[in-house]
């Protein structure tokens, strides 16, 4: 129906412009961010010049051909996020205590955010590692909320069109919507239009008994078609044989014409 295509195409439109607005603010936060200088794990020296202290950005250029490092490109996968052990506290000294899953580093902390997944909170064993693991090296970082032990995980069985190793670039994207229920409001749509009429169609599968009588009313309809057409046929086949047969003898005998000719002229003379 008309209504039905029109509110398909406003919802659809609807649908794309607000994905092309996400997208346009996505890409205005992250060239802010990467204008600003601010880069994940960067180093900052200060330089004294002319008197002034100046902030100097140590971005360390690639260290191999066709490795990607952010002073190159800003969209660079630095590596994974993990636990550090900084002060050797319970732990080896420079290294990496343990690597949490579906977490990565890249040039900018909110690309980070956007180029990471959720797996590990969608699993229970993950998500109580990341809580063993946050005051393994530092005891005097500050405290986590008390209600973050106790909060669920996502639960993987649930019906999703996204998976757990979905990116958040990916969630975006798709404005983090599951499902797009539609419901049509008619009455609203009559009294925007006002119309001084209305028609729709309906459209029914036939049943058997629809069937029958369709085929019956046909066959019926047929029968009386068909009497009307031999009646008339009766009376003018024969008609037309006869006018075809009279053409033919007057074309075989043409002095028939003649004496008849002469019966008439005599029998008025």
């Amino acid at each position: 129906s008309e209504f039905k295509t029109r509110s398909d195409l406003l919802i659809t439109t609807f649908q794309k412009r607000t994905a092309n607005n996400i997208g346009l603010l996505s890409s205005l936060i992250h060239l802010s961010v990467v204008s600003s200088g601010i880069e994940s794990g960067s180093v900052y020296e200060t330089l004294l010049v002319n008197n002034s202290w100046i902030i100097f950005h140590n971005s360390p250029p690639p260290p191999a051909f066709n490795v990607c490092t952010c002073s190159v490109a800003s969209e660079c996968i630095i590596g994974k996020v993990g636990f550090q052990c900084i002060l050797g506290n319970n732990c080896t000294k420079d290294t990496t205590v343990w690597t949490i899953p579906g977490l990565f580093l890249a040039c900018t902390y909110y690309e980070s955010i956007l180029t990471s997944d959720l797996r590990c909170f969608y699993d229970q064993a993950c998500f109580n590692t990341i809580l063993a693991m946050y005051n393994v090296d530092m005891p005097d970082r500050l405290p986590l909320p008390s209600l973050v032990p106790y909060l669920p995980i996502l639960n993987k069985l649930a019906p999703s069109r996204f998976s757990p190793t979905d990116n958040l670039r990916t969630l975006f994207d798709n404005l983090m919507v599951e499902e797009w229920n539609i419901t049509g409001d008619f009455n609203g749509y009559y009294k925007a239009c006002a119309p001084v009429s209305c028609t729709y169609t309906s459209v029914q599968r036939l049943n058997i008994i629809a069937l029958v009588t369709t085929i019956v009313g046909l066959i019926g309809g047929l029968t009386v078609s068909l009497r009307l057409l031999i009646r008339l046929a009766i009376r003018v086949i024969p008609m037309i044989i006869a006018q075809w047969q009279n053409q033919h003898v007057v074309a075989d005998h043409p002095e028939i014409i003649r004496r008849t000719s002469m019966k008439i002229f005599l029998k008025k003379h």
